[in-house]
């Protein structure tokens, strides 16, 4: 606006010069026998300069809402940024925070504990209060034999309770194979039958993690329950496979 201005005061002080002039009788301009055409072209000269200022003032014009908008997309958009970049870090937070607090629970009263059998069984209980679990298994890898062996249990009653099996056989060898957190929410009915004082039944959730040490499974864990898993729980068993399996390491080795 301020340029407007500026330029419309030139132009009317570079018209205002001659007429002056000429009403001050210092330099005649325009005489009687002037041609009309010097005046005519005076007169054109003096609007295409008017037009041409007035043309710049608006591409000026026009630019500045531009510039001024994209400035502040950006710097609504670098907010907009940072507000998410916080959102993740504390969604990350609380998530750190919530895995290290389930697998104190899971591996709780494991320190005065040396044998293998009552570790994993001591293991079994904290998650049957965490998960409600309704039975329980876990195998630990015999190195002479090079096959996984029941080592500990919970509410078993079956006659598969010394079953012992190798990498790639059934589900816990595949989970072996794969070293990777099994969860199936489907259980084919008889699969596992839970024998309590309310009758039988077979439940409909079925977990399998694997207890890694040096990137190598010593041993797996397998759990039922009628419950389905809270969200988030693969990131807690990714977890504790591996703290458990320094904990038992130090007994098998």
């Amino acid at each position: 606006m301020k340029n407007k201005f500026l330029i419309i005061t030139i132009i009317l002080i570079i018209i205002s010069i001659p007429v002056f002039l000429q009403i001050s009788n210092t330099v005649v301009i325009i005489d009687n026998s002037s041609n009309i055409f010097i005046i005519g072209a005076y007169v054109v000269l003096i609007v295409a300069t008017l037009i041409f200022f007035s043309i710049s003032i608006k591409k000026i014009e026009s630019k500045k809402p531009t510039e001024t908008i994209r400035i502040i997309r950006k710097s609504s958009e670098d907010e907009n940024d940072t507000k998410s970049t916080k959102r993740v870090n504390k969604k990350d937070e609380e998530d750190a925070r919530y895995v290290a607090k389930m697998i104190k629970e899971i591996i709780a009263n494991l320190s005065e504990l040396k044998d293998v059998k009552k570790i994993t069984e001591q293991i079994l209980k904290n998650l049957s209060k965490t998960y409600n679990i309704v039975q329980g298994v876990s195998f630990i890898l015999d190195k002479e034999t090079n096959s996984f062996k029941t080592s500990g249990t919970y509410a078993f009653y079956t006659n598969e309770l010394y079953r012992e099996f190798k990498e790639g056989e059934g589900l816990t060898g595949q989970v072996v194979k794969n070293k990777e957190f099994l969860y199936i929410d489907n259980v084919p009915d008889n699969y596992i039958t839970i024998l309590s004082g309310l009758g039988e039944g077979t439940p409909k959730y079925l977990i399998l993690f694997p207890i890694i040490f040096e990137n190598k499974v010593i041993g797996i864990i397998e759990f039922a329950t009628f419950s389905q898993l809270p969200r988030d729980s693969e990131k807690i068993f990714n977890k504790l496979r591996t703290v458990i399996g320094e904990i038992i390491n130090g007994l098998v080795s």
